[in-house]
């Protein structure tokens, strides 16, 4: 079995090269600012979704993120 846990805001360190590496094979460019930033809101509970890790929380395998109108690479909010 695979264990989720909710993502908090320590674990943004563990997340930034998770993210990374997924913009870059769907070929887009990211800038680590604006990755944080649309990150760390969801980390804090922002209403707009949550994102799990996967696997051991010490050392993730991966992540999930469910959102709703809230895009890691449009940089956040995106329905207005």
């Amino acid at each position: 079995m695979t264990a989720l846990t909710l993502a908090r805001p320590g674990d943004l360190d563990r997340l930034l090269p998770m993210v990374a590496s997924r913009h870059d094979e769907a070929g887009r460019t990211g800038d680590e600012a604006a990755t944080r930033a649309a990150l760390l809101p969801l980390l804090e509970g922002c209403p707009h979704g949550a994102v799990y890790l996967v696997g051991p929380p010490r050392a993730p395998i991966g992540y999930v993120a469910l959102s709703f109108g809230w895009s890691l690479a449009a940089g956040g909010l995106t329905a207005r």
